[in-house]
This record gives C-alpha cells, structure tokens and sequence, in this order.
C-alpha cells in the first residue's frame, strides 16, 4: 500500500530488533508506547523521538525478537494525527491523543476516549472514542474509531425524573406543619417558579456533573466501570439555583434546610447518572476535513483527492476523471484503495 513506508531501523536484514537493541542502535529516545496482548501474540508499538511514524510490531507468542514472515510482521502509522474519521481503522493510537478515560468491558475489547492535543486540526476540542478489536486476526488494523465529535457529560436519565416538580407543591403544601415558615414559603415560590428552577437547575446540573467525574476519577487516564457513572453529587450548586429563582430573600440556613426537605421527599437526587460520551459531529465541516484526515494517514494527493470527490462531493468517477485529464479506472482504484483499507467498513 501506498501509506506504508520501509523503515531499517526496526529491521535488521529479516529480523525485528528488540526494544533494548532498538536503544543501542538508535540515536534518540525509543519508548514503548504500548504492549497488548491478542489471540496467539502480541502488539508492540514503539516511538523514535525523532520519527513522524510509529512502528506496530506484531510478534507471535510474544517473542518480539522473532524473524519477519508470517508468524510476525512490522508497520508504520502516524506518530500524530489531527483530523481522525469515524470508522476509521488504526495501527496505533496517535503520539499527539491523550486518553482521558477507558473501560475494560469483559468482551475482550478495550474502550477509549482520547482528546486530541495540539493547534493544527481544522476542528477546536475534537474527542475521539476508540476500540481496541482484539477479535481481529493478525496482521489486521486492531484499533477501530467509532466516534469523532467533542466530550460530553449528559444526565443518563429523563430530567423530569431527576427533578419532580410535580412534588414541590405537594411538599409544601403537606408539609406546613413540619418546617419552619420560611422554609414553606421557600418550597411554595420554588412551586410558583418551576419553570425557571427547571431551567436554571438542568443548566448548574450539567455544570456540576462534569466537575463531579473530574473529582472522583481524575482524568487523564481514568479508568471507568463503564461509561455511565454516578458520581457523588455535593447539593452545593442547588444554593444557587434557588438564590437565582427567588433573590436573596432567604438566608443559608433557610436554603439547606428546604434542601433537605427536596431530598428527603425525591423531589431532588444527591446523586445523577451520567455517560461520558461523544456527541458526533453532525457532519464534518468540509471537504478539507477529509482530506486532511487522509491525507495524515498516509495516503498519496490522487489517492485522497479521487476519494473525496467520488465518495464525499458527489462526482460520478467518470465526470471526476475527466476533470482530472486520468481515465476512470484510475480514479476508481485510487478511491477504492482508501475506502477499502481505511475504514472498517465503506462510509
């Protein structure tokens, strides 16, 4: 393939160097990026500290000193990458993605999600979600990119169900004779402003979520049960909710107090479900998306270009041929080649 470069380093006439022969011979920094295992052998990545690639060793029954054949093989991947696309098939996770969280999911399978550093993409704050593809046969990209969009921290359940509104009245309304006054005037204009207390305790809530799985996990690198967690929420924020629906009219003590009241009767949860997930772009932001992301990926101008303009821009192969002065042929191999070995499957 056009996208995969000889390399002599790693190589020593048939023979795939060690990681500890790869530092003698090299004059810069080598790291072991990653070391996986898959059915009958193992993944290697390694970095040169000054290489644009990153070589992915695969080496059966884990003898990574073993000779080039059909047992073990080497290739090259990006050592960065700006612009990833959803389906897209990996050697090896890009020098340039922090992984913020992952979950080991029983099946086999590693999840992932990277954000992606550095100020040449054409998108701000892209995240990707990636899966590590352990039922893949060797010699198989083993990393797959399900999405591609920005982090998001969203409440995993309906907000009418976090917050009961319809209990407020019935709260304040039963409870006279339980709470202090001010606390029942409290609770029967946070009835009269539901609208607004709706509004204003949905946005601190998605605020605060964010916070919360920050606190308790501590990203980068944190390592989920899944990606619906529930973090212990401090009832902090719900001061200021009432603070902005009803003014300064009641002093703390009143607030917590009222608080409790919410609590105590499931009008409010001290703790909220909440998925860490990738809202997808809806659409990449233009053509110059893709061939960036292509060309990263090592994949020659004609090869992208062809790909683009048949796949994502609406040219017959005929009409782009002739455009392009090649016949179509040409210009069907050249997308083909990148639609059949980038992707996991045709986008």
């Amino acid at each position: 393939m056009a996208h995969e470069q000889s390399h002599t380093l790693e190589i020593q006439g048939e023979e795939i160097l060690s990681l500890e022969s790869l530092k003698e011979e090299s004059t810069s920094d080598v790291t072991l990026l990653s070391e996986v295992d898959q059915d009958g052998g193992v993944f290697y990545s390694y970095h040169l500290d000054d290489s644009e690639q990153v070589t992915v060793v695969w080496c059966a029954d884990g003898d990574e000193t073993t000779s080039v054949g059909d047992k073990s093989w080497v290739k090259y991947a990006p050592a960065r990458r700006f612009a990833p696309l959803e389906l897209e098939m990996l050697w090896a996770i890009p020098q340039n993605w922090t992984r913020q969280y992952f979950v080991e999911d029983g099946f086999d399978t590693a999840q992932g999600i990277y954000t992606v550093d550095g100020d040449h993409s054409i998108v701000e704050d892209v995240a990707v979600h990636v899966r590590f593809r352990d039922e893949q046969l060797p010699n198989k990209k083993p990393f797959e990119v399900m999405k591609v969009g920005t982090l998001s921290y969203t409440p995993d359940s309906d907000i009418r169900q976090i917050v009961q509104f319809n209990k407020i009245y019935n709260t304040a309304h039963h409870l006279k004779i339980d709470v202090e006054d001010e606390v029942d005037d409290l609770l029967r204009d946070l009835y009269r402003s539901s609208d607004r207390f709706e509004l204003n305790y949905v946005g601190e809530l998605s605020i605060m979520l964010e916070d919360a799985v920050h606190d308790m996990y501590q990203p980068p690198n944190a390592e989920l049960p899944s990606f619906i967690v529930t973090p212990i929420n401090e009832p902090d924020f719900i001061h200021g909710v009432i603070q902005n629906v009803t003014g300064s009219t009641y002093d703390e003590e009143v607030r917590k107090s009222a608080i409790d009241v919410l609590h105590s009767e499931g009008v409010i949860s001290r703790e909220h479900p909440v998925r860490i997930s990738i809202n997808s772009f809806d659409e990449y932001p233009d053509r110059l998306y893709h061939i960036m992301a292509i060309i990263e990926a090592g994949y020659t101008p004609s090869q992208t270009i062809d790909y683009v303009m048949t796949e994502k821009s609406g040219f017959a192969q005929v009409e782009w041929a002739a455009v392009r002065s090649v016949s179509q042929s040409t210009v069907s191999s050249n997308a083909a080649e990148v639609r059949q070995n980038m992707f996991h499957h045709k986008i």
